[in-house]
């Protein structure tokens, strides 16, 4: 999964856990869970590792993690401003798997408008947004009544609400 600002992602965490997952309906792809915990908060972040891209030998170790939340819910945040992680409402045991993720756009690697067939336009973006842990990528598809006017800039404050987050790379430090 390419991401073009992947080099200035960045989330500083414990890798607490892995959860083996199950095996795919198929009996085939298998999907391994990670959990993750900001060291800069008290959340803990659970991760489904989609394209294996974690060694699970590195449980327990605290590094670098590059993550990139897609799907979910886009808006413009309202003053005042804020920064942060907020787990779902229904998140047990302190793990939150679709959390609302909160921070500013630092910058915006690719915007693409598309009009073609339908009854508002949308623009694809791919971003980075710093959400005071980190900075963390953003790739989504946004209206017009996601956004009118159709722009994002770097300073725009975002809300994320029920986000999935997939993880590119988790380095050691």
């Amino acid at each position: 999964m390419h991401f073009p600002l992947t080099e200035q992602l960045g989330i500083i965490c414990r890798f607490e856990q892995q959860i083996p997952g199950r095996l795919h309906p198929d009996g085939r792809r298998y999907l391994p869970q990670i959990l993750l915990r900001p060291i800069r908060g008290s959340i803990l972040l659970g991760i489904v590792d989609r394209h294996h891209r974690v060694a699970l030998s590195d449980e327990g170790k605290t590094g670098r993690a590059r993550l990139v939340a897609s799907l979910g819910s886009v808006r413009s945040q309202r003053p005042p401003y804020r920064l942060g992680i907020l787990p779902e409402s229904s998140a047990q045991s302190g793990i939150t798997f679709m959390p609302t993720l909160l921070g500013h756009v630092h910058e915006v690697a690719t915007m693409e408008v598309s009009s073609a067939l339908l009854p508002s336009s949308s623009t694809y973006v791919e971003l980075s947004l710093n959400i005071g842990v980190g900075l963390i990528g953003l790739r989504t598809n946004l209206t017009t009544t996601d956004f009118p006017g159709g722009s994002l800039a770097p300073g725009s404050f975002l809300e994320l609400i029920r986000t999935r987050i997939d993880i590119l790379e988790f380095v050691p430090l």
